[in-house]
């Protein structure tokens, strides 16, 4: 529950790994679900989450099976981070709202908590007609002035899901996948 708590508190889900007590409780759910399923007949169980929290590593703990990645977390410290070589120069103005930019063709905003900087590209990246190296070159901006203007942000996190200019954007401007949301089957067999 702290962990649901928080991704309602905050609007984003944590990468925080899970508790050993978090680990316990999800396996077990799953265990359970998985006896109850065997039980009224059903053949498979199938369940999505993030590979590195609790859900991916409950699948790992029961031998499920990963596939269908259906997002990934790319993830910098924008502390150690270094602009990338050859993206192009653009045109970037902030805007008012938390950290927000800007060129004629895209937008990003940053949401700021803590120590942290997050972005769901599905709401926070918007890119008309920008090319994926015209939009890497706003993204590594924001680093930029992440690191320069808030000092205490020690990680940027960004959701993609379904976008592919922002998936080939994300690793031009300099971020890597730190995680996976994945979908799980675990074949039940009879008991």
């Amino acid at each position: 529950m702290p962990r649901q708590v928080r991704r309602l508190k905050t609007g984003y889900y944590d990468l925080l790994p899970p508790t050993a007590e978090e680990f316990e409780m999800v396996t077990g759910l799953y265990r359970r679900a998985a006896d109850e399923a065997r039980a009224a007949g059903y053949r498979t169980l199938r369940w999505g989450g993030r590979d590195t929290g609790p859900d991916g590593q409950a699948a790992t703990a029961l031998n499920a099976h990963g596939h269908g990645e259906c997002a990934r977390y790319w993830s910098t410290e924008p502390a150690t981070w270094q602009p990338p070589a050859g993206l192009p120069d653009v045109q970037v103005h902030q805007l008012p709202a938390h950290l927000t930019l800007a060129t004629a063709d895209a937008e990003v905003s940053a949401f700021i908590d803590g120590h942290a900087a997050h972005i769901n590209a599905g709401e926070s990246i918007r890119h008309e007609n920008a090319e994926p190296r015209a939009l890497a070159a706003l993204i590594a901006e924001l680093v930029t002035r992440l690191r320069r203007d808030h000092p205490e942000v020690t990680e940027l996190t960004i959701w993609e899901f379904d976008d592919a200019s922002v998936r080939q954007a994300l690793p031009l401007a300099g971020l890597r996948i730190t995680a996976r949301t994945m979908d799980y089957d675990l074949p039940l067999t009879p008991s």
